[in-house]
């Protein structure tokens, strides 16, 4: 793989907001502040320890590097590179794998173990089971699963008959050998079967997964805290974001005077634990706070977290020195220092995410082709593609017009004269257009191709398309040549060129 690194806006800017970091992005002397942060309090690393071991095994995730780094983690000197996503479809959009090849590198330049969050508690169902391709002449296609039910956690979706024959035909229609991938789904809930596609793209790299389901019985001091201090928790976070908005900076985190927990109900219902003037309302049920904390005691695997208190909750049970990040989470994570000091958790050193751009031999043929670059904006026509034509016709219409004018001396005729060689301007622009195209061999569609493989509906392709569409165009191994060839903290956006 060749990689060509552009010095594109990256994910993070030096700012006046990086005041509201513990240990900002770019700190020089940033590792040894995270690991000088941690010494200073105990962490669950034996019962952590067994926890990681066991779910990885069930999981089927084994390797020589990964038995290290677990022989490693009950050590009272054990620390954590941390990243995390919603699982999505086949693996998700392709920032979740450079999330975890991100969190790979800087855990291997900190001799720290790299860990991968599986934020399964989400409900965000949409997201979750929906996946992007590019078809043959570069329209966006999207595959998605469906279920009747709403308001699930993602770890709760089951895998029918309806979505196992769906899933099948989306597998055939990415190019996977469907009927392998399917075996493997049997008889497991969508999440599981999802988590095993992770742990196939990421074997033998030593990555470590775990799920937020499997920590709730270490979480229970952090629930109770979040019931107890609920009213000036929000008043920390409502402070911090009224001071990062006053300063220009952006808020992604909807802060009011609720708590940040939700409340699994017996029908598996995803619902909001609602702070309601001295008690508590989970749905249209009103509960006290004794009954709520006796509740955390005996039932914490109903609790769960919002995206602000998941950040804080997985420091206060797993050592972090740094949490691998993406554009939205640099932002979100500006309101929570003063949160996580509340619940006496360091909090880590946040460091964006690498970018990426892949590019098959087809889209490398394509640029070349139309002498483009991908770095480069994309010419929305091939009258902007064919900047020769341009000028010539440009200076024939010019042309034209002083012959109307020397001939047709009313200004009305002239008028129209204007109008009709503009009108049959752009007809012949189109037609030379074509024509050049032709000449030069280059299909008709290579331009919308060219487009939406590297910024589909206007955005980064990392943020729309799937890893294995790019996986199947190659014989190199993706992850492994952007493990030995990245770095993780070059600052600029790299674009990958793949080899058949």
């Amino acid at each position: 793989m060749k990689i060509v690194v552009k010095e594109t806006p990256s994910l993070y800017q030096p700012s006046a907001l990086d005041r509201f970091f513990a240990i900002p992005p770019n700190d020089r002397q940033a590792e040894k502040k995270a690991v000088g942060q941690l010494v200073k309090r105990s962490y669950p690393r034996k019962e952590l320890a067994d926890i990681l071991a066991r779910y990885n095994a069930e999981i089927g995730n084994s390797s020589s590097h990964l038995d290290r780094h677990l022989n490693r983690v009950a050590a009272d000197s054990s620390y954590f590179v941390v990243t995390g996503q919603q699982i999505g479809l086949m693996g998700g959009p392709l920032y979740t794998i450079y999330k975890a090849v991100s969190c790979l590198l800087l855990a291997k330049a900190c001799d720290a173990i790299p860990l991968f969050w599986l934020a399964t508690e989400d409900h965000d169902v949409e997201e979750a089971s929906t996946l992007h391709t590019i078809d043959g002449v570069g329209n966006i296609m999207t595959h998605k699963l469906h279920w009747k039910t709403r308001g699930f956690f993602v770890e709760d979706l089951p895998m029918g008959a309806q979505q196992e024959e769906k899933l099948l035909k989306i597998l055939q229609d990415i190019g996977l050998d469907a009927m392998e991938w399917t075996e493997r789904f049997v008889g497991i809930s969508y999440s599981q079967a999802m988590v095993r596609v992770l742990v196939t793209i990421f074997q033998d790299t030593g990555l470590l997964f775990i799920e937020p389901k499997e920590l709730r019985q270490l979480a229970v001091p952090f629930f109770t805290k979040e019931i107890t201090d609920c009213k000036k928790i929000s008043s920390i976070l409502t402070a911090t974001t009224q001071q990062i908005l006053a300063m220009g900076g952006k808020a992604p985190l909807a802060i009011d005077a609720g708590s940040n927990l939700f409340y699994k109900t017996d029908n598996r219902q995803r619902k909001r634990v609602v702070y309601d003037g001295g008690s508590f309302r989970v749905g249209d049920e009103k509960i006290q706070q004794k009954e709520l904390l006796d509740q955390i005691d005996h039932s914490y695997h109903r609790f769960s977290t919002n995206a602000a208190a998941r950040a804080v909750l997985q420091s206060s049970v797993i050592p972090t020195i740094a949490y691998v990040a993406g554009p939205a989470e640099m932002a979100y994570y500006r309101q929570l220092h003063k949160y996580h000091d509340h619940h006496n958790v360091p909090m880590p050193w946040i460091v964006p995410r690498i970018s990426a751009t892949l590019l098959t031999d087809k889209i490398q043929a394509l640029l070349d082709k139309c002498n483009l670059s991908p770095w480069e904006p994309t010419p929305s026509s091939w009258r902007h593609a064919s900047p020769n034509i341009e000028k010539e016709i440009e200076a024939l219409v010019e042309e034209w017009k002083r012959a109307a004018r020397k001939i047709f001396p009313a200004q009305d005729i002239q008028e129209a004269v204007a109008r009709f060689v503009d009108g049959s301007t752009v007809k012949l622009s189109k037609k030379l257009a074509k024509a050049y195209a032709q000449n030069a061999g280059i299909p008709q569609h290579s331009l919308h191709y060219i487009h939406n493989a590297i910024s589909p509906a206007d955005k980064p392709q990392e943020r729309i398309f799937n890893f294995f569409q790019f996986q199947l165009a190659t014989k190199e191994k993706i992850v492994h040549e952007l493990l030995s060839e990245v770095d993780w903290a070059c600052r600029g956006h790299h674009y990958c060129f793949l080899k058949s």
